[in-house]
């Protein structure tokens, strides 16, 4: 499971970067507005070896152990990616069956301490007024942050002072706020299954 699916507006052939939660759901497209099916990904066949991925780092393993037994049902699917990147499918309104990908990973704040990164990604914009709304879902929440790539890729972000290393308890309610956040500003953005 990887945070984002790439794919191309029928329209007006423009690549999107769609969060992964959306495979299987319709939208319409940020820049012309024509419908968009997002394909299911084909899973990868597995080569042998150990099915569930491992971490490199036992603090980042033991973290992804608590987080699935603490989040229980509120995950649809979790992995860990290149041993370094723990990923979860959230659940964010079961009524409508929608889910968000939050990735955590081990990283440093500006002081160089140890910190955890919990980072989600929205999809590709090209209108500002999208720009604009997404800001505004965020201005409630002053542990996150939007960012904008060099692709027009949203993304929301929090950053988490990890020294000494956090409790998992203390992570979740960050994990789901990242995840509703993100999914209110795709929402607002592509208007899943809504055409």
């Amino acid at each position: 499971m990887y945070p984002f699916i790439e794919v191309e507006c029928p329209g007006c052939e423009t690549h999107l970067r769609v969060p992964s939660s959306a495979a299987g759901r319709r939208g319409t497209c940020p820049r012309c507005h024509a419908l968009v099916e997002v394909p299911r990904p084909t899973p990868p066949s597995p080569e042998g070896g150990d099915p569930a991925p491992r971490c490199t780092s036992a603090r980042l393993q033991a973290l992804f152990e608590e987080l699935a037994v603490l989040l229980g049902k509120k995950v649809r699917e979790r992995s860990v990616v290149d041993r370094k990147l723990l990923v979860f499918d959230i659940v964010t309104d079961e009524a409508a069956d929608r889910t968000q990908v939050v990735t955590v990973s081990e990283t440093r704040d500006r002081a160089g301490e140890p910190a955890l990164l919990l980072h989600s990604t929205v999809g590709t914009i090209f209108r500002h007024d999208h720009a604009i709304e997404a800001l505004k879902s965020a201005e409630s929440d002053a542990s996150m942050s939007v960012s904008l790539d060099d692709q027009s890729t949203l993304s929301v972000r929090a950053l988490m002072d990890d020294s000494p290393p956090v409790e998992a308890a203390k992570l979740k309610p960050l994990l789901m706020r990242l995840a509703k956040l993100a999914d209110v500003m795709e929402e607002k953005i592509f208007h899943w299954d809504r055409t």
